[in-house]
């Protein structure tokens, strides 16, 4: 029931139909997709804002809408929030049972260093023998050996709790995901209560999206502020960074939980001896 899902928003005001009485089918963010029963989550995208579409959605069937504003939604229920990518990083991860709660979470971020960081984690853990650790990022998505291709590095909310509980459902005690910086910024990944997050580095990229160097440095600041955030359902994570990147060893030191900086350079938390031979020392 719609109710049962809106539930999760902790700030909201709805209009029309009561929510207690209407049944949902499934989240859609595209008006093109939505069928009888769906809700229409409006989100204002950099090039695309959903509210342009509500009337679309709502002449498709869609039982509810979720808007930034008071809309005209006619026999359909209009859910008012006061950020509709948030909130739908908040539904979707409801409508699938909240599997991200269910496993252990790690989260790497940085200019450079994602993917191969994400996938030899992945491979140090599942060679422990500690369990069935899932991957998502730049190479794609999965458990085990196969992995399915997905246009972005960090999904949006829908798909990610979607292969959130698929990975649930196949065994996984941990996933490993590549966090970008677009998708802080678009909330991606709101709610997601990471064990450990991962800063690798920040240099200069991507500025045709943030069009500042400061203001992608706040994005990779902000998810690691996320580790120790207020109203997370976990207990603090822990922040692993590089101290030999100036950008990320300034984020690291002004982390205010705990946090491991790693370096070849210096005496970090952890130091690698860049010169050692496999299987000596």
């Amino acid at each position: 029931m719609l109710l049962d899902l809106i539930d999760v928003l902790e700030e909201k005001v709805t209009y029309g139909p009561s929510a207690e009485r209407v049944e949902i089918r499934k989240i859609k963010t595209d008006s093109r997709r939505v069928e009888q029963g769906d809700v229409f989550v409006a989100v204002r995208g950099s090039s695309v804002d959903g509210h342009d579409f509500v009337g679309e959605a709502i002449a498709a069937g869609a039982a509810a809408v979720v808007t930034d504003a008071k809309v005209g939604v006619g026999g359909s229920v209009n859910v008012v929030v006061g950020d509709t990518s948030r909130a739908l990083a908040r539904l979707a991860s409801r409508y699938f049972g909240d599997p991200s709660d269910e496993v252990f979470l790690c989260g790497i971020t940085g200019t450079n260093g994602k993917t191969s960081t994400a996938h030899m984690y992945r491979s140090i853990i599942e060679e422990s023998g500690w369990g069935s650790m899932g991957i998502v990022g730049t190479l794609g998505h999965g458990v085990g050996g196969e992995l399915e291709m997905t246009p972005h590095t960090t999904p949006g909310p829908v798909e990610l709790h979607t292969l959130f509980r698929r990975m649930v459902d196949d065994g996984c005690n941990g996933v490993v995901m590549e966090v970008s910086s677009h998708a802080v910024r678009q909330h991606r990944v709101w709610g997601l209560d990471f064990n450990i997050g991962i800063l690798t580095n920040v240099t200069h990229d991507h500025l045709d999206y943030h069009k500042t160097i400061e203001d992608y440095r706040a994005a990779k600041r902000e998810f690691c502020d996320s580790l120790t955030a207020s109203g997370r359902r976990r207990p603090a994570g822990k922040l692993v960074y590089s101290r030999d990147d100036d950008v990320a060893r300034l984020i690291g030191e002004g982390f205010d939980g705990e946090a491991i900086g790693v370096s070849v350079a210096d005496a970090g938390t952890v130091a690698a001896d860049g010169d050692a031979q496999p299987g000596v020392g």
